[in-house]
């Protein structure tokens, strides 16, 4: 019976009377507990921090060996009927396992702090290649932080252009239990340009004009059309005199393409005209005369005669 110390109880008897007159007694041994010990009496945690608690019963064949546990602030930190502890908020909140028959417990005194701030200073080499996302740059922890890993904010976003950028990441420490997570920190990354092939397209062929000729390119590469002064700059053969001309595709300095010069010929076409004459002109020499007025020539060459 609750209440009672004694180590055996008379629950309940009977007797029979009569011819076959007997009587009989049931025993309950009952065994109490003398001492409760628990795994942790003070502890200090942080929210989110979660814990088991043991309590472990003297003597061991006490006929009731296990407890009841309560959190005194369940705002605080509860507690499980098998001793798992859970931090919800930060303050003082005290755990007791009390024995089933009342006559014994024991606490935990449980300090609940913030969590500390770790260290967690940008790492400073991270770099890319144009076309790609931040997902392709792993980011190293320096040595002198807390241990942990870095994420960006948006993985899948691209690095954009040549040049230095900003982007967001977050420091997730190894030891949560003790450190928060540290978002929004602003890393830096170095863009590179893109090695590329480039592909010039046929060059229509030209007429000659007595001018250096430059025609317009249409120049691709990277699956796309490249653009003039922004991707590429072009040289000039001389391109003048009839025969062949080139053009010369030059990756631009700063910009987000590298690649090999690449050259295209093309075809100047001589014209055939007759020379203007404005008067009856004639060339004679050894005896041999050159009628001008009858003359026929290209634009550029020599007549002999």
């Amino acid at each position: 019976f609750k209440g009672s110390r004694s180590k055996q109880l008379n629950l309940f008897s009977y007797h029979v009377a009569g011819d076959n007159a007997s009587s009989a007694e049931i025993i309950y041994s009952y065994v109490p507990a003398t001492h409760i010990e628990l795994n942790k009496t003070a502890i200090e945690l942080h929210p989110g921090n979660t814990t088991q608690l043991t309590a472990t019963i003297t003597p061991s064949n006490a006929t009731y060996n296990y407890v009841v546990w309560n959190s005194s602030n369940t705002d605080i930190a509860t507690v499980t009927a098998d001793g798992f502890l859970e931090i919800l908020n930060e303050g003082n909140v005290t755990i007791t396992a009390t024995s089933v028959d009342g006559f014994l417990s024991n606490t935990c005194k449980i300090e609940v702090t913030p969590k500390l701030t770790p260290t967690c200073n940008a790492p400073t080499s991270a770099t890319a290649t144009y076309g790609q996302s931040l997902s392709d740059i792993i980011l190293d922890n320096p040595s002198d932080n807390t241990d942990g890993l870095w994420s960006w904010n948006s993985p899948e976003e691209l690095v954009g252009d040549v040049g230095s950028r900003t982007f967001k990441a977050t420091f997730t420490p190894t030891d949560t239990d003790n450190y928060i997570a540290v978002e929004n920190i602003d890393v830096a990354v170095t863009v590179e340009p893109k090695n590329i092939s480039v592909q010039i397209d046929d060059i229509d062929d030209k007429n000659y004009s007595n001018e250096q000729i430059k025609p317009s390119v249409v120049v691709s590469g990277d699956n796309n059309t490249l653009v003039l002064n922004t991707d590429y700059v072009v040289d000039y053969g001389e391109n003048i005199y009839a025969g062949l001309g080139s053009v010369t595709v030059k990756s631009k300095l700063g910009s987000n393409y590298t690649f090999t010069d690449e050259t295209k010929d093309f075809n100047i076409v001589a014209i055939e005209q007759s020379p203007i004459i404005t008067e009856t002109a004639s060339l004679t020499r050894d005896g041999h005369t050159l009628d001008l007025n009858t003359l026929v020539t290209n634009a550029k060459g020599d007549v002999s005669f």
